[in-house]
């Protein structure tokens, strides 16, 4: 294995710091009105950032629980967990199980293509390994919740937390961030507004995990349990001043060029009047209303 590793060390990308990513990554720009409301969203891919200190210790205890239980223990990768994947995909002739590491699927994210092949899953081994040299475990964990895709066109916890649960990250509960790990392997298949059941049943297990991993007790997993999450699915962003909305998006785009407009996270302050301008939205239509 350290053979390999040499041999495509050359061809391994380079491994990006936190901050790096924070520069690189495509975030949502939102346009609000005077008084602070959401008038508009500007996005290539929906995705808002939270700084690792933002995110609380019970949300990463969850992750971990979820997804790699070994995480702070191991150096990337898993080796019982290939070996218990290698019995099982032999057993079934084809790739029929992971063992994917946080990291690895970190790896896989920034780097690789989804392709399950032999070559690939090396290649995320060793790149997992590269990013457990250069970064800790929480600047791992950091990158891994703003990069997970929730479904929806919504990438990291953030966006998650604000589509599913109409929440900041801050405001989850155990039960709610566990609720969004739970989507994380299939998000579309286990989507709570169409497949509830199913989505509360894989977030009760991973409670139960925390329990056996020492994040919570039998009393607490009970509590977390009953919880009832209250799903707060967004409509389509409407507004009353489109026209107002183009007029700031090309002028953002003049004096800050597209790219930055649609993906550099921007928070756009402007001067519209919310109420003023769905009055003479009603007056125009009224008025039009009684034209002969």
């Amino acid at each position: 294995l350290h053979g390999l590793a040499v041999w495509y060390e050359g061809d391994l990308p380079p491994v990006q710091s936190v901050e790096a990513y924070r520069k690189a990554a495509l975030q949502t720009t939102r346009v609000f009105a005077r008084d602070g409301r959401l008038v508009a969203e500007l996005w290539r891919e929906r995705r808002t950032l939270v700084a690792g200190e933002e995110i609380p210790r019970r949300i990463r205890e969850v992750a971990v629980a979820a997804e790699d239980g070994e995480f702070y223990r191991h150096d990337g990768v898993d080796p019982l967990g290939i070996l218990r994947a290698i019995v099982v995909n032999l057993r079934d002739q084809r790739f029929s199980q992971g063992a994917s590491t946080i990291t690895q699927q970190l790896a896989r994210s920034f780097y690789l293509s989804a392709d399950k092949t032999l070559e690939r899953k090396l290649l995320e081994v060793f790149l997992a390994r590269k990013l457990e040299t250069h970064l800790d475990k929480d600047e791992i964990l950091t990158l891994y919740l703003n990069q997970i895709y929730f479904g929806h066109g919504r990438w990291g916890i953030a966006e998650g937390a604000r589509y599913y649960l109409g929440k900041s990250v801050a405001d989850l509960s155990v039960a709610d961030a566990a609720l969004l790990m739970a989507l994380v392997p299939a998000p579309e298949r286990l989507n709570p507004f169409s497949a509830y059941h199913a989505a509360i049943e894989r977030r009760d297990r991973i409670i139960g995990r925390m329990v056996v991993l020492g994040y919570a007790s039998e009393g607490e997993a009970a509590r977390h349990r009953q919880e009832i999450p209250i799903l707060s699915k967004p409509g389509s962003l409407q507004t009353s001043a489109p026209w107002f909305v183009d007029v700031v998006k090309r002028r953002l785009i003049d004096a800050l060029g597209r790219d930055e407009v649609m993906t550099g996270g921007l928070s756009v302050y402007t001067t519209v009047d919310l109420d003023a301008q769905a009055g003479v939205d009603a007056a125009m239509k009224t008025h039009l209303g009684d034209a002969p």
